[in-house]
């Protein structure tokens, strides 16, 4: 392996880590944003066709 390349492959290493570490305290956030729109399909598929033929006039 040539020094050029072990350098490169050295950045993008620690890139990658300070983008792992900026990500990860937001994962949970995101984690929870999605389950919860898992579980609320049905409701909202249910409470959508209600509200699209009462409210508009």
């Amino acid at each position: 392996m040539t020094p050029q390349r072990r350098f490169l492959l050295g950045l993008a290493a620690v890139t990658g880590l300070l983008a792992l570490a900026v990500v990860a305290p937001l994962a949970q956030y995101v984690l929870l944003a999605v389950l919860l729109a898992y579980v609320l399909v049905p409701l909202q598929r249910r409470l959508a066709p209600a509200s699209a033929t009462g409210s508009r006039r």
